[in-house]
């Protein structure tokens, strides 16, 4: 029923639906709290448009804080897809005039499978994403797609030495462009280890 997502919570476990926040690195001089030798400011949840009523995350922002990429549930009229499940795709905000834009879907999903977990270069260059898309090695893959001048290029598949017959996911690139994922599907100690 629609009351699950007026009270904002998951009608099959009953815990709320995921929003993005933002926090900043803060003197020592305000109240904060102290994460692993880093100071940060309390987090503060991003206003409508970026969260939605529904699952908002895992989202990245531009190096230069004025653009977000955000994993969104694939929702459409009757609230799930013909086969009842929510295929999560990707969505993209800018700051114009001090506000958020109204998310745009990016123009690679689908909607028979997933495209999720943004992940932007250093330059804004490219974004790495995770998806079930045909055509990949198995499970969730890695892909890359190219911005040139605000439009995206081709989609391609990072190939069978990061990508295996499991699932790799939760792609994130450090300020020297290495690419970080988690994989259920390269030897390591079990479940989803990080690579780079």
């Amino acid at each position: 029923s629609n009351d699950q997502f007026t009270r904002r919570s998951v009608g099959w476990n009953d815990r709320p639906f995921f929003d993005i926040f933002s926090l900043r690195m803060a003197p020592s001089d305000i109240n904060v709290s102290t994460v692993c030798n880093y100071i940060y400011t309390k987090p503060k949840a991003l206003e409508e448009p970026v969260n939605s009523k529904f699952h908002d995350g895992s989202a990245v922002f531009s190096a230069d804080e004025q653009e977000v990429f955000i994993t969104k549930s694939g929702i459409i009229e009757d609230g799930f897809t013909t086969k009842g499940t929510n295929y999560l795709q990707l969505y993209y905000s800018r700051i114009v005039r001090g506000e958020w834009t109204i998310p745009e879907l990016l123009p690679f999903n689908g909607d028979q499978f997933s495209i999720a977990h943004p992940a932007i270069s250093p330059d804004g260059k490219y974004l790495y994403f995770s998806s079930d898309m045909p055509g990949g090695y198995g499970g969730m893959d890695l892909y890359r797609v190219e911005r040139i001048q605000n439009r995206w290029g081709e989609i391609i598949n990072l190939g069978p030495l990061i990508n295996t017959e499991g699932n790799e996911v939760f792609p994130t690139c450090d300020h020297t462009g290495r690419l970080f994922f988690a994989s259920d599907g390269q030897i390591g100690l079990g479940g989803l280890d990080i690579y780079f």
